[in-house]
């Protein structure tokens, strides 16, 4: 069998291959190695954003403030700042717990100035090592206001309603309604509500009323803690309650005509003035007249035309009426008399005395109560005509000068007066007083002496 020699080369070949294999195995190794150690990461760059950034608010209330924090890790504190006399000064603060790649935060701030303006504003942003900070933004602040509205006219004694709505309050808001006088405003009515930002309406009532004509200033004064507003002032002018006053000529003769007069208040523009008789059980219009008034009173006369030719006592009344509103006065009585009565007997309290029909006629108000007979005077010591008055009264006077009984005596010019006299009832007109006037009924003459004053009228004509 022949036997072959191995080559030369055998021995290196081995080596050669056995040497790429080591290399590739190492290489194997290397990579194997690398691929199993953690990769570190690159961090962001530390950043503070800020998303919608409020631009508004009412004085006072504090703003949310929205964004996002970058690049910042861990225990990450968040500050809110403003800038007040050329410096930034931190509003508020909160912490919060961030992570590197970006964290968001709510942060609510007030800049605790009571001022309507606009302020810059910026977020600040810090871990341990780093901060950041945003751009900065401006929030303006605006007033909070009450409106209020109220009737402009009043009459005197009623209440002074005031009602509007609240903008930018919150909470527990006191209200106070306000009058101007003599160099002040004083609080008329206050209340207490509970206001929201979107708007709160409100109602005040002044019950106290004012009790005098005249134009007064008013506002409403709203305030929650430091937050103040003022509304805008009204002038409320206060007018005359509606009413009318009449008066008469209360006892006059027949045929004669008569006129009510008197003042409308509280009205303005056309008013009708109606005179108004009672008759048959119901007020009747008579006459009517039209006039143009003014709040603080307007005067007028109108006739009263019924009843003119006949003799008696018709009762009546004045009723002022804008086609809105009426008011009528207290009713009066008129009294037209057929005997000729001295016009100075027509008013007041009077010993009204006719020499024409001798005849005594006690007058009130121009309504006769009683008619006496009298007597006068002879020629030689007539009884003085003209407007006297009772001087002086004696119930059982005796004269001093004639030595006569003069009853119930009622002096009106020295020593003439007018009394009961027993001749006169004897003798009738065939004699004659020295000067007085003379009454023939005992019992009538006593009853007026009763009635009559000291300071009654005495008009003898």
């Amino acid at each position: 069998m022949l036997k072959t020699k191995p080559t030369a080369l055998g021995p290196w070949l081995r080596a050669m291959i056995t040497a790429v294999i080591s290399l590739a195995l190492i290489v194997t190794a290397a990579g194997a190695a690398a691929a199993d150690e953690p990769s570190t990461p690159e961090l962001a760059t530390p950043g503070v954003t800020v998303s919608a950034p409020p631009t508004s608010a009412y004085v006072g209330r504090s703003i949310t403030i929205k964004g996002a924090v970058t690049g910042l890790a861990g225990s990450v504190k968040v500050q809110a700042q403003r800038y007040i006399d050329g410096k930034w000064r931190t509003q508020a603060s909160k912490t919060i717990d961030a992570a590197a790649e970006g964290t968001n935060y709510s942060i609510g701030a007030s800049d605790k100035v009571n001022e309507a303006k606009a302020t810059a504003w910026r977020i600040v942003a810090s871990d341990e090592t780093n901060s950041a900070t945003s751009a900065k933004f401006y929030v303006k602040r605006t007033a909070p206001k009450v409106s209020f509205k109220t009737s402009d006219l009043r009459r005197v004694g009623q209440d002074v309603t005031a009602s509007g709505t609240l903008t930018g309050f919150s909470g527990s808001t006191k209200l106070r309604l306000q009058v101007y006088h003599n160099g002040e405003w004083y609080t008329q009515a206050k209340t207490t509500v509970k206001a929201s930002e979107k708007g709160t309406s409100y109602k005040l009532v002044d019950k106290g009323g004012i009790d005098k004509t005249g134009t007064k200033k008013w506002r409403v004064v709203a305030n929650a803690g430091k937050v103040e507003a003022k509304s805008s002032k009204i002038s409320v002018k206060h007018v005359p309650t509606r009413k009318v006053t009449a008066s008469a000529t209360r006892s006059l003769q027949v045929g004669s005509n008569n006129y009510a007069s008197g003042t409308v208040r509280g009205y303005t523009g056309t008013v009708k003035v109606k005179a108004q008789v009672y008759n048959d059980g119901e007020w009747q219009t008579k006459e009517t007249k039209t006039i143009k008034a003014s709040y603080d009173g307007t005067s007028y006369d109108v006739a009263l035309p019924y009843g003119v030719n006949s003799a008696g006592t018709k009762t009546w009344r004045i009723v002022a009426d804008d086609g809105s509103n009426t008011s009528k006065s207290s009713s009066f009585k008129v009294t037209r008399v057929s005997a000729k009565l001295d016009s100075r007997c027509l008013t007041g309290r009077a010993l009204c005395i006719s020499k024409e029909d001798r005849k005594l006629r006690w007058v009130i108000d121009g309504a006769v109560k009683k008619t006496l007979d009298v007597r006068f005077g002879s020629p030689k010591t007539p009884t003085r005509n003209g407007a006297h008055q009772v001087n002086w009264k004696s119930r059982d006077h005796v004269s001093s000068l004639y030595h006569s009984a003069m009853p119930f005596a009622m002096f009106f010019s020295g020593g003439q007066a007018v009394h009961y006299s027993a001749d006169f009832a004897r003798n009738g007109y065939y004699g004659a007083s020295h000067g007085c006037v003379n009454v023939r009924d005992y019992n009538g003459i006593k009853k007026l002496f009763d009635e009559v004053r000291v300071g009654d009228k005495v008009i003898v004509y």
